[in-house]
């Protein structure tokens, strides 16, 4: 596999979204597209990265540095050993040629959205098959971030492959796929078994709720899940995150939710930084800390008495 083009473009996050710190209706993000030589099913194989929100568009650093820096490098040196894949260790490696060693600044995002690309490429590992799959890097990269963090801290864990997910809006439904759905299983030959459930939006003592429809594909030997798939009417559910803002907070006082997981988004952050400049202090042995000794995470109705979300869900 060869890099034949890498493409970046910025667009604006088109959401409302706002809290004590930054608010993306004013922000940006790069989007790249790592194209290589190969075709598969006969569409060709490109990756694609975007920078995390909260942060701007980094154009400058791509164009003038980073991609023509990639583009320029030998082909050789950015595959794997067997010449058939990409290696992205060693495109890091490309990237970083010629600078100061550390992750400053900006600089850490732009090569990190061309690192997302490169890894979108080069593909994942199916949880179900253990075969190669080209699955969007998105919808996997917090699980996999977590998953390195736990390294770094020297927790254990293995990589359980990838089901991949999707969600999209069509004429006011949302609908949701994770793992195989029924055609591609049949087109396998592999059995399952269908599970269809119609549960309350929330609970059912609480009025209002709505019917959500879901169907989840199980192996019918093991009852190991194989995919899932979901509908819901965002005209009447409102679909917020489950997090400290006040929209969580208000459906825990409502009783509409039994609890919230309740972060110390502000704690971790300060703590983040204590725990920094103790390491360059030479201080610091452990990175790693439990934010639930910084404010009990079990957000049920009494333990959130004591607290006032700082932020919105809606904007």
């Amino acid at each position: 596999m060869r890099i034949t083009e890498i493409r970046q473009t910025t667009v604006p996050i088109s959401s409302s979204i706002a809290n004590a710190y930054i608010d993306f209706s004013k922000m940006d993000v790069s989007v790249v597209a790592v194209v290589t030589d190969q075709e598969r099913d006969g569409r060709r194989v490109v990756g694609y990265g975007f920078n995390s929100n909260g942060r701007y568009a980094p154009r400058g650093l791509l164009q003038d540095r980073f991609i023509p820096r990639l583009l320029a490098a030998s082909p050789d040196s950015l595959s794997d050993d067997a010449g058939d894949n990409l290696d992205p260790h060693r495109i890091w490696q490309a990237l970083m040629t010629g600078e100061k060693p550390g992750g400053h600044g900006e600089r850490s995002v732009a090569v990190g959205v061309i690192d997302m690309a490169v890894w979108d490429a080069v593909a994942k590992i199916d949880a179900i098959t253990g075969a190669d799959v080209l699955v969007p890097l998105a919808n996997t990269a917090n699980r996999q971030g977590r998953f390195v963090a736990d390294v770094i801290a020297g927790l254990p864990g293995t990589d359980q492959g990838i089901l991949g997910t999707a969600i999209v809006g069509v004429f006011g439904l949302q609908v949701a796929v994770t793992g195989w759905n029924e055609k591609r299983l049949r087109a396998a030959g592999r059995p399952y078994r269908a599970i269809h459930a119609h549960p309350g939006s929330h609970a059912g003592y609480y009025p209002g709720a709505e019917t959500l429809h879901l169907k989840l594909l199980v192996d019918p030997a093991t009852d190991a899940i194989l995919g899932a798939q979901g509908v819901v009417d965002t005209k009447k559910v409102k679909l917020i995150g489950n997090g400290s803002s006040k929209e969580a907070f208000d459906a825990v006082n409502a009783g509409e939710w039994y609890a919230l997981y309740n972060m110390d988004v502000n704690g971790i952050g300060s703590k983040s930084v204590e725990n920094g400049l103790a390491a360059s202090a030479g201080t610091l042995d452990n990175f790693a800390f439990n934010i639930q000794e910084l404010r009990d995470p079990h957000g049920t109705k009494d333990v959130i008495a004591e607290y006032t979300p700082t932020y919105s869900d809606l904007g």
